[in-house]
């Protein structure tokens, strides 16, 4: 066989190996496509959106709101316990007492059951009513009930003792000053609704009422 043609077969066949071994390993080895909003939206506007999905934080959850007392009207004086001396305000609206975190008046103490008793301030009384826990009447305790309390009086609650006040009002102004009148000012009845008098003349000698000659 002649010699040149087979050097050009060969060589073709040498070009064309090195053609497919540059284009094996140029070619993306399993990347995926790039997105097409990729392609438009610019690098800046990515790098935006990708802080702003990273520094997005999850809402915290917060717990249920305490329930409202309404105006303050009297106040719960610990007398016995844990917290001796605190003071929690109550009001016309009928709350939970306990160590829950809902309670209108919870105490600091886990001994406590999540709710013990409703209160509320009706007039000058505080209505109590405590929950009747199966607990206390297996040994032989309060099985709970309505109380009226006045001011002054104590109650128990678990291992705490509250003493119930009432808060002091305060009287209008108007209420509280007196009305002073000085005593020229305050009218005579008598005397303003009695017509004024003429004054009668009053009769002289016998002598002055006889006629004279002159």
């Amino acid at each position: 066989m002649p010699i040149v043609p087979v050097v050009g077969v060969v060589g073709v066949l040498a070009v064309v190996g090195a053609a497919l071994f540059i284009v094996r390993r140029r070619a993306p080895r399993g990347d995926a496509p790039i997105p097409a909003g990729q392609r438009i939206t610019s690098w800046a506007t990515q790098v935006a959106r990708n802080k702003a999905v990273t520094n997005t934080e999850e809402p915290i959850e917060t717990g249920p709101a305490p329930e409202d007392i309404g105006k303050a009207l009297g106040l719960l004086i610990s007398r016995g316990g844990s917290d001796l001396g605190s003071e929690y305000a109550v009001g016309g609206r009928p709350v939970s007492i306990g160590a829950g975190a809902r309670c209108g008046v919870q105490i600091n103490d886990p001994g406590l059951a999540s709710e013990e008793a409703r209160i509320w301030v009706r007039g000058d009384h505080l209505m109590l009513h405590v929950f009747t826990r199966l607990t206390a009447v297996d040994a032989g305790g309060s099985a709970g009930g309505w109380q009226i309390l006045e001011p002054g009086d104590t109650f128990p609650i678990g291992q705490h003792t509250f003493e119930f006040q009432l808060i002091p009002t305060k009287q209008p102004l108007a209420a509280q000053q007196e009305l002073t009148v000085r005593p020229e000012s305050v009218p005579n009845i008598l005397r303003d609704a009695q017509p004024q008098l003429r004054p009668e003349s009053q009769p002289g000698r016998f002598s002055d009422m006889m006629p004279r000659s002159d």
